[in-house]
């Protein structure tokens, strides 16, 4: 900590050095010369923002170097600007809007696509304001491609291309998340409303962060700097019928000079929440759902996160520190076998009783962005202690307590981890990306249940990625990376009671450590067939994933998900091969983007529902983690309609197929096909109210019938949402206003990745959610 600390003074000291200054300024209008005041200038690389003054002007003040610039408007589609910047030099960037264009938040593209191997999509914070779900990885499944595996409604983590857990990377503020994310019942310690800008990558990007990678990765970006000598506040209160959910983000974020800073306090507080059904079926018993509550399901969030940075012309460096807290009641039936006595109403649908999980996340992470001539210098360094503790009663599976307590498990895992990227333009054809990166994790267990034992884990890797713009048709790409992994784990033995009650001890999990040297590759092509309308991109991939200690070390009860997960210790590294074809049309006011991607998975690691029950008591099905080759191959259609400027029409589809090449059979845990379909209506002025916009959103959930042996099938659903949203001007002051219906007709289906689906358990029904935020802004003399 102490050396942290002197670095990050040493760099705040560098800052006060003079420096020959360039600027980038301009002015913003329309193609008929009306100046747009207020327009959103960013300056990426330095998350540096401002707002265009009466006349439409703008600048900034720069070191040498690339930049990329973006301008934001109400009614405009985002413009983006790459510029380069020599010493000293006055570059004037005048900008013009277009005829006004759907900003479409599932649509992004970009000339330079090709840069990575996969997709992205580009999401904001005003995104997760109009589609709040229940968690932050919930709110995401709008994005065609993602899903969400969750665990009633407080408990979710993402799903890209069918792909999840240690299969998906999520990098908070330029350091990956850790937080036990191989298990389906937990979720990501992410504060959704503290979300400023998300970057969503899918298909394989190992090349960049490594063997977790492999499905995907969801970038969460730093917070924007807002601009010079002044204040920026807000309040948001958030309320939903449905569990009886309050919830309130307060945040605050300065820049004083080349100081700034941002703080953010946000608080959940929900109830049991209700489901359309009396009864569900488990193991042909009938078992009620009193007052359509699902008992034990209600919780509390509480997240903190503030930041310290200073800005120069040299760069971008800021520390941040962030405490996730969640306590969340987990229905009984997801722990033991579920009987009726244990659904009793209790009279407060907002306790939180046994079983139970409690999970702490802290983090401190320091970033620094630095300019160095053209160049670009990335450093992050972080430290997350992740505490996990799931409670229950020893006598559900006949385990001796341990000291009188009902922490049957405890996960302590602590990460010390860092990257570092050097961005190289060499001109305005080469560009060289060199990075590398280091990880370290240590778990330590606790508790009178067993899953894992104790362990710990090192990744490193370095990698290189070019590209090349020999024209403005072409762009083209390659990268390698190199890695090194170790895995160790202590050995262990779990006491069971047998015989009058006499203890006996299940089969011994040895002691095992694993090296692996592994590799992955990229090539990529973006073709421009006809610039700004249609433009052709393929990618080739080859990727890896190194199998992780709960997937060798495992034999135990894993709560919320009632069942027996078992471990295979020799496992071996999947290796993956990826091609992914996609095109992009955008004409006048219809624009449509078709991708279809093919995975061909050697050595591929997944968790099998074998027929068979645990040994343990009222511990499920057993399953365990083998490994097999496979294939994962789909698509998918994301098109969008402005008949008329208010109007949008918008519809993804997504499809995901694959097979064991040994059974011939699904793979466990795919989402099924869907088509979600959106109209959307935008008034700029309504009377008093400004900014309105009134939606209808409708799903079809496919039927899923491809499953895995001894998988329940899953039928066919429709789901219709809808959503209005305004702001309310009282002289200076703005109020935004939102409502949302969810799941308006009150449909009863149940989803195929939820863990309660075992249960014949349906998913939340009719809940409206109102929020009402108050933003503040004003300048500092």
């Amino acid at each position: 900590m102490k050396l942290i600390t002197t670095i990050f003074l040493l760099f705040f000291c560098f800052g006060l050095v003079a420096a020959q200054n360039s600027r980038i300024h301009g002015q913003v209008t329309t193609e008929d010369n009306q100046i747009l005041a207020n327009v959103f200038v960013e300056l990426m690389e330095l998350s540096l923002t401002t707002l265009t003054d009466a006349q439409g002007y703008y600048e900034f003040e720069v070191k040498e170097g690339a930049y990329t610039l973006q301008y934001s408007y109400v009614g405009f589609e985002s413009i983006q600007e790459k510029i380069l910047v020599e010493k000293g030099a006055s570059v004037l960037v005048n900008i013009e809007f277009a005829a006004t264009n759907y900003k479409d938040v599932a649509i992004v593209v970009n000339e330079e696509a090709a840069l990575s191997i996969d997709q992205k999509t580009s999401l904001d914070g005003q995104f997760f304001e109009e589609n709040a779900q229940g968690t932050f990885a919930k709110s995401l499944e709008k994005v065609t491609g993602v899903n969400a595996i969750n665990v009633g409604v407080g408990i979710a983590k993402p799903v890209i291309r069918g792909l999840s857990f240690n299969r998906i990377v999520v990098n908070n503020n330029g350091i990956k998340q850790e937080g036990q994310q191989w298990g389906a019942d937990h979720g990501l310690e992410i504060d959704q409303f503290g979300v400023d800008r998300i970057e969503i990558i899918k298909g394989a990007a190992s090349l960049r962060y490594g063997s977790d990678a492999l499905g995907g990765a969801v970038n969460i970006l730093p917070n924007k700097i807002i601009p010079k000598n002044r204040i920026k506040a807000s309040l948001l209160g958030i309320y939903k019928t449905n569990n009886q959910h309050a919830g309130m983000s307060a945040s605050v974020a300065g820049r004083i000079s080349d100081f700034f800073f941002d703080a953010r306090f946000s608080y959940q507080d929900f109830g049991d929440y209700r489901v359309p059904a009396e009864v569900f079926v488990y193991n042909e018993f009938v078992l009620p759902i009193y007052n359509q509550q699902l008992k034990n399901t209600a919780g509390k969030e509480r997240n903190i996160r503030a930041s310290l940075g200073l800005i120069k012309n040299w760069g971008v460096s800021r520390l941040t520190f962030s405490h996730y807290y969640l306590n969340a009641g987990i229905f009984s039936g997801a722990v033991g076998i579920p009987r009726s006595y244990a659904l009793d109403i209790d009279g407060n649908d907002r306790d939180i009783d046994v079983p139970s999980q409690q999970v702490n996340h802290f983090s401190l992470v320091w970033n620094n962005d630095l300019t160095i001539k053209q160049h670009r210098l990335q450093l992050n360094i972080g430290y997350q202690n992740n505490l996990r503790q799931e409670y229950s009663f020893p006598h559900y599976h006949q385990l001796p307590p341990t000291d009188n307590s009902d922490v049957a498990l405890q996960l302590n895992l602590q990460t010390v981890s860092g990257d570092l990227i050097f961005t190289q333009n060499v001109n305005e054809k080469w560009k060289h990306v060199y990075g590398g990166s280091f990880q370290y994790q240590i778990n330590q267990r606790a508790g009178f249940e067993f899953l894992l034992p104790n362990f710990q884990t090192v990744r490193t890797g370095g990698y290189w990625f070019g590209t090349f713009k020999p024209n403005k048709r072409w762009v083209l790409s390659a990268g390698l990376r190199l890695d090194y992994a170790y895995n160790y784990n202590d050995k262990y033995a779990q006491a069971v009671y047998g015989e009058r009650q006499t203890i006996q001890y299940l089969p011994k999990v040895a002691m095992n450590q694993q090296h692996f040297f592994n590799y992955a590759a990229a090539l990529g092509m973006n073709y421009v067939l006809r610039k700004d309308v249609w433009n052709f991109q393929v990618n080739l991939g080859k990727s890896y994933r190194v199998p992780y200690p709960s997937e060798t070390a495992a034999n135990g009860i894993h709560h919320g998900t009632f069942r027996h997960e078992m471990g295979t210790p020799d496992l071996k590294p999947e290796h993956g091969y990826q091609l992914e074809l996609s095109s992009h049309i955008k004409w006048k006011t219809v624009q449509a983007t078709i991708t279809g991607f093919g995975n061909y998975f050697q050595q591929y690691i997944y968790l099998s529902p074998t027929g068979k029950f645990s040994t343990l008591p009222e511990a499920g099905q057993l399953y365990q983690y083998v490994q097999t080759d496979a294939i994962y191959t789909g698509g998918e259609l994301d098109w969008s309609w402005q008949p008329v400027p208010e109007l949008t029409l918008r519809q993804g589809y997504e499809y995901v197929w694959n097979v064991n090449l040994q059974t011939q059979l699904g793979l466990p845990f795919t989402p099924p096909a869907s088509i979600l379909s959106e109209v959307r209506y935008e008034w700029k002025k309504l009377g008093f109210l400004e900014n309105i916009y009134a939606q209808i959103t409708h799903r079809y959930s496919f039927a899923q019938n491809r499953t895995d042996r001894n998988e329940p099938e899953t039928p066919a659903y429709h789901l219709l949402d809808a959503g209005l949203g305004f702001k309310i001007r009282i002289r200076k002051q703005v109020i935004q206003i939102g409502v949302q219906a969810q799941n308006l007709l009150n449909t009863a289906y149940l989803n195929h990745l939820s863990r309660y689906r075992i249960l014949e358990i349906p998913e939340q029904g009719r809940n409206f959610v109102v929020t009402l935020k108050v933003p503040l802004e004003f300048a500092l003399k």
